[in-house]
């Protein structure tokens, strides 16, 4: 899973799994996960009040790393 985290100062971080990587890591490090899947499914989660431009720029490296299809996870409702 990614997550693409917001921080105070407007800054944009990410984690896979619970690796903090940079943008610039992100392909190779997803290429080298997905690659083991059969099922290669991109999990993304973002921290609400992003630009959708930021989780846009993920959904994109993803699928050049091999992703098939991505899910987005959404926090649930009442929650």
């Amino acid at each position: 899973m990614v997550q693409v985290l917001a921080a105070r100062d407007g800054r944009v971080s990410y984690k896979i799994n619970q690796d903090d990587v940079t943008i610039g890591e992100m392909s190779s490090r997803l290429n080298s996960i997905l690659s083991l899947r059969a099922d290669r499914v991109l999990f993304i989660k973002a921290d609400s009040g992003l630009d959708f431009s930021a989780v846009a720029k993920v959904m994109d490296i993803g699928k050049g790393a091999g992703a098939d299809r991505v899910a987005l996870i959404t926090p649930r409702d009442g929650v």
